[in-house]
């Protein structure tokens, strides 16, 4: 319904516009276009690619009304469908640069509609809308339009905080005569003016009388000469006929030669002929081969094949060492970074479940409100959960997902089922068999913690291990 109301508001205001305009020479702009959309982090939705089209108006060459419309259809954490349907209207400034091209600048009002598979899905907000981009002159009235888009909606329909919608579009727009008006010609961009044709526009141009032929930078004045092409101006150079290829210090100068490239300039060079690639010392000499990079030479190595990284004693043997402390030797530690006091088993992995115990919150993974992405520090508590499943393959358990009691249950339903199946995702990408792993989502049920509290609710949107078996 409010689509048809935005569509039929544009066409009444291009349409009641057009009598008038027509005797100043309007014309109308018709354009098709792919597009990008990244979601605000607060909305369960994935970044897709989509597209739409805008019917404009130009009020002046320089100024344009219009209206367009948007299509993406994505999902919601992977649970539903979900349709996203952005409606715009704005005004948008033309500013010439240069040949067929022109920067556009835009701002105006957008309503957006979501609309999904399952019951409450569906949702409207309003908002601000604002455009930056190119248009590019292709031939006559046709022309390529790039622009990025920027929407806010102060009070968005999923009461969070402010939302903020952006992404990118790309496509091709036509100019045709409204109302037997003039032409597009009338609209089709003119080159900018370029008085010392120095390649930059007068507008643009900082130096705007710079003589035939002189090379310029971006601003148009003339670049600094450098008569032999080190990189350094002549103003600056100490050595201006310095032969072209050889390297320069600051002042122009030819650096000292190093012949074999070693790093030591061949005046202080002992072995100025040192294979490319070996280490040297301060001398320019190969410094003892230490194959394997244990800090313990070859020629006093015992152990000359010790694998990079490995804490070795004076004799180039690696040392026995337990870097976690939980009792198991990093050599047959299948979990290497057991927090502090974490209990073990025989593989050095936490034990998930105490003896008799059915049930395990995963301390640590924690999800903000209205979200169920894995923050850095679950996903490292995770890779740990993983790997003593791994290391137990006969325990089966159920992935359950729980929310604090803030807003509506059945999203609070479908919200714990997206972060159950998140954790259940990322441990089976961690190696664990998915035929082990279930997920199911209890919302606000069976709370930990008070409600009451910001501190409880956050404790109750939690993740719990339930073993199966």
């Amino acid at each position: 319904m409010a689509a048809r109301g935005f569509a039929a508001l544009s066409l009444a205001a291009l349409l009641s516009a057009g009598p008038a305009l027509a005797q100043q020479g309007g014309a109308v702009e018709f354009a098709g276009f792919g597009s990008y959309t990244i979601f605000d982090e607060t909305l369960p939705f994935e970044d897709q690619f989509g597209g739409g089209g805008h019917l404009g108006l130009f009020l002046f060459s320089w100024l344009s009304l219009e209206g367009e419309v948007g299509f993406t259809a994505t999902e919601e954490d992977g649970l539903q469908d979900v349709t996203h349907t952005p409606l715009r209207t704005r005004l948008v400034y033309y500013q010439p640069l240069f040949g067929g091209v022109r920067f556009l600048l835009g701002a105006g009002y957008v309503h957006n509609e979501y609309s999904g598979d399952l019951p409450g899905a569906d949702g409207a907000d309003n908002g601000i809308t604002g455009l930056a981009g190119l248009r590019i002159r292709v031939a006559g009235p046709l022309a390529l339009r790039l622009q990025g888009i920027l929407d806010y909606m102060p009070s968005p329909a999923n009461r969070e905080r402010e939302n903020w919608n952006y992404g990118g579009q790309a496509g091709l727009s036509f100019l045709f005569p409204l109302f037997g008006g003039r032409g597009p010609e009338v609209f089709v961009e003119r080159e900018a003016v370029d008085s010392d044709r120095d390649g930059v526009a007068d507008p643009f141009d900082a130096c705007p009388d710079t003589p035939r032929g002189e090379r310029v930078d971006s601003r148009g004045c003339p670049v600094p000469e450098d008569s032999d092409g080190d990189g350094v101006v002549d103003a600056d150079d100490a050595c201006p006929e310095t032969p072209a290829g050889v390297a320069v210090d600051a002042q122009g100068c030819p650096l000292p030669e190093d012949s074999d490239g070693d790093g030591v300039v061949d005046a202080d060079d002992a072995c100025p002929e040192t294979p490319t690639g070996v280490a040297v010392d301060a001398q320019g000499c190969p410094l003892p081969e230490d194959s394997d990079g244990d800090g313990v030479v070859d020629a006093d190595d015992a152990c000359p094949d010790t694998p990079a990284g490995v804490a070795v004693d004076g004799f180039g043997c690696p040392l026995p060492e337990d870097s976690d402390g939980d009792g198991v030797l990093d050599v047959d530690d299948a979990c290497l970074n057991t927090p502090a006091g974490e209990r073990v088993d025989a593989r050095g992995c936490p034990l998930l479940f105490e003896e008799g115990a059915t049930r395990l919150i995963l301390e640590g993974v924690r999800f903000e409100s209205n979200s169920a992405d894995l923050t850095p520090e679950a996903r490292r508590v995770l890779d740990q959960v993983a790997a003593s499943l791994i290391a137990n393959p006969a325990v089966r358990v159920e992935v359950a997902g729980y929310t604090d009691n803030s807003g509506f249950r059945p999203y609070n339903l479908i919200l714990s089922q997206g972060r159950a199946s998140a954790v259940r995702r990322y441990l089976i990408s961690r190696g664990v068999a998915g035929g082990r792993l279930l997920a199911k989502g209890y919302g606000p049920d069976d709370p930990v913690a008070s409600n009451a509290t910001p501190e409880g609710r956050a404790q109750n949107r939690r993740v719990e291990l339930h073993r199966l078996e």
